[in-house]
C-alpha cells in the first residue's frame, strides 16, 4: 500500500466501461466499516498480480477526503457524504460526485484524473456494449458455473451437482441450453449461414 499521496489513480485504466475503471464503492466501504469519521485508509486496485492504482483517504463527518497523485501532480479534494435511513434500520451512505456542476448522489465513483460519477466519466456499462453472442455466452457461463460445469458450450454438460434438487437442475440445464441456442443463432446471423449451425 502506498502512503498518503503516493498513489496513481485510474487515469489510464478507464477505457470506456464501468467494469474497466477503478472505483470507489460506498457500499463496500460501509461493509468494511471504513466510513467512520476519523478513519484514515488506503484503497488499491489490481489486475492479476499487477497493482494498477492506489489512493489514500480520510473520513470526516460529512465528506471523504481523497489524497493521491495523478500524472505526477498531488491531488486532494473532498467528496461529500450523505446518509439515508434503510427500511429495516441503519443507514445507507452515498457519495456525491465532486465534478463541477454535478453533485449527483451515487453509490460508486469511477476513477480518471478525478473520481466522478458514471455520467461525468462518460462510462457505459459493459452489458450495453455486448452483442447477442456476448450476452448469451456470459449468461450461459454464469449458469454453467452454478452447475459446476466448465465454461464454454464446447465443453459439453456435466452431472447434477450433489444436493441440488432435480427440478432446479432441470430448469438451469434448460436455461443453459437456451443460451447456447442463442449463441448459435447469433453466429448464424453474423456469418450469414443459411441454416442454424448444429450444436457440437
Amino acid at each position: 500500500m502506498g502512503g498518503m499521496g503516493s498513489g496513481v489513480p485510474a487515469g489510464e485504466s478507464a477505457k470506456g466501461t464501468t467494469e474497466e475503471a477503478h472505483r470507489i464503492d460506498a457500499a463496500y466501504l460501509n461493509r468494511q466499516d471504513l466510513l467512520r469519521p476519523g478513519h484514515v485508509g488506503t484503497l488499491s486496485w489490481r489486475r492479476g498480480e499487477r497493482r494498477t492504482g492506489w489512493i489514500s483517504f480520510r473520513v470526516r463527518e460529512d465528506h471523504l477526503l481523497l489524497v493521491y497523485t495523478a500524472d505526477g501532480e498531488p491531488l486532494e479534494y473532498p467528496v461529500r457524504l450523505s446518509r439515508t435511513p434503510c427500511h429495516f434500520g441503519g443507514t445507507r451512505t452515498w457519495l456525491h460526485c465532486p465534478a463541477a456542476g454535478c453533485g449527483r448522489r451515487v453509490r460508486v465513483l469511477y476513477g480518471g484524473r478525478l473520481f466522478v460519477c458514471r455520467q461525468c466519466a462518460r462510462l457505459a456499462y459493459q452489458s450495453t456494449r455486448e452483442d447477442r453472442i456476448d450476452l448469451a455466452t456470459r449468461r450461459g457461463n454464469r449458469i454453467r458455473r452454478r452447475l459446476g460445469w466448465p465454461e464454454g458450450m464446447l465443453n459439453g454438460t456435466g452431472r447434477r451437482p450433489a444436493g441440488m434438487h432435480a427440478t432446479t437442475y432441470r430448469r438451469l440445464a434448460d436455461e443453459s441450453e437456451r443460451h447456447e441456442r442463442d449463441v448459435l443463432r447469433g453466429i448464424a446471423t453474423r456469418f450469414g449461414f443459411g441454416d442454424e449451425p448444429r450444436r457440437p
